[in-house]
Parts: structure tokens; sequence; C-alpha cells
């Protein structure tokens, strides 16, 4: 009885085994599809990307240089006014000058200025306007006090391009000094805006009234300035034979 148990059991392995071989050999005649023959088609950044904002039609964008908003510098700026446009009116455009100028003591009698000469407070000048052609008298101005500093201002009016104006001396507050310069006793000044000078002032030379007797220092200041040495100079020309 075991040994035809075993028969069978032998019988049931070789039995086994011929079916094992047999579908072994199917499968490698007839193998199963697999992943990499017929792969299902899968969606990839490469086979049908979607639309974007940089594809060959990309919506139209505004950007700031396409249609810019019209500034104060565009082609056609608003008008301004500008000071030259309509300049205001000043006193010089309606004839209007401030005349300026100073008197002085000449302490040393020589007809001009030095370190001695003094400012003469409460000398009294005035303005007159000749015409040029016959010297007739046009306008002439109100008596002027000069101040502390021997200074004084005169207003005039009008355009005087066809006259001849000149400051004048008119009288010395010193006894001691009341000689009227031969030189500049007058003082002549433009009072025109045809010259080209602009603004409303005008400058008049110092004019000066003589001490009666010059100073001790006069020799002195006049040696340094080599007055006496001119001249000197001067007299030994005249009297050259």
């Amino acid at each position: 009885m075991a040994k035809v148990s075993q028969i069978a059991l032998f019988s049931l392995v070789i039995c086994l085994s011929s079916l094992l071989r047999l579908a072994v050999a199917t499968v490698t005649a007839n193998p199963p599809a697999t992943a990499t023959a017929n792969p299902p088609a899968t969606a990839t950044a490469t086979a049908n990307p979607p639309t974007t904002a940089t594809d060959a039609n990309p919506p139209t964008t505004t950007i700031a240089t396409a249609n810019p908003p019209a500034t104060a510098t565009d082609a056609n700026p608003p008008a301004a006014a500008t000071s030259t446009a309509n300049p205001p009116t000043t006193a010089t455009a309606k004839g209007k000058f401030i005349v300026e100028g100073k008197v002085y003591c000449d302490t040393c009698r020589i007809e001009f200025e030095t370190r001695l000469s003094e400012p003469l407070k409460g000398a009294v000048v005035n303005l007159e306007c000749r015409n040029r052609t016959d010297g007739r008298l046009v306008s002439h101005t109100q008596d002027v006090v000069t101040d502390e500093s021997g200074a004084y201002k005169i207003n005039v009016e009008g355009d005087h391009a066809d006259e001849i104006c000149e400051v004048s001396l008119v009288k010395s507050p010193r006894v001691d000094c009341n000689d009227p310069t031969e030189a500049w006793r007058k003082s002549r000044v433009v009072l025109t805006m045809k010259d080209g000078v602009n603004g409303p002032q005008r400058f008049a030379n110092n004019l000066g009234f003589k001490k009666k007797v010059p100073l001790p220092e006069c020799v002195q200041v006049l040696t340094e300035m080599g007055y006496f040495e001119l001249n000197q100079e001067e007299e030994g020309h005249s009297h050259a034979p």
C-alpha cells in the first residue's frame, strides 16, 4: 500500500511539473501588455501646454509710454506770464531820478579833497536844468540841505535828455569855510534813460567850499602827495627863458 502511494505521489509531481512548463511556455509566447508598450496619454507641460501671458497672442496691456497724460511740458503748454512780457512801471520808466552827492570843506584851499577835508553839515545845494541850445532855464529844484556826513539827495522828475543839468552850491553853514571852489562849485549829471544807465540813482561829483585860512597840517599832507614838488616844477618852467 505504501508503495502505491509513493507511485501516485510521484505521478502527481510529474503532472504538476508538466503543467508548470506549459504555463511558462504560454507566458513567453504571449507576454502581457506593459506600461511601456502602449503607454496611456498623459498631460505634460510639452504636449498641450495651457495658454499663458507669454503665448503667441498675449492680452493687450496699456503702458505709461503709449498714451501719456498731458503735462505742463507737453507740446502745447499753457502760456505763462513773464516779467518781460508786461514789466511793472518803475520810477525810472516814469522819468524819476535820485541825484546823490556830498559837500566838503577844502581845509587846504587846493580845489580837491585830501584826508584833512571835512564834511559840511547844513550846506545848501540845488539842481538846475537848462536848454542845450540857448541855455534857457527849463527846470530847477528846491534847495536841499546836507546831513551829518555832508551828503544830500535830490528827487528829480521827467526825462532831461535835451538839457544840461547841474548841482550847484548855494550856501555854506560855516563862516570860516564859505568860499566856493572854482573847480567844484557845480557838478553835471545826466538825467535820462537814453544814456544806457539803468536804475533811478545818479551820482554827482563832490562839491566844496574853501576854508579862509588853510590848516597848518596842510603843508605836510601836500608834501606827502607831491603837490609842492609839482608846483615848483611848474614855476621853474614858467621862469625858464
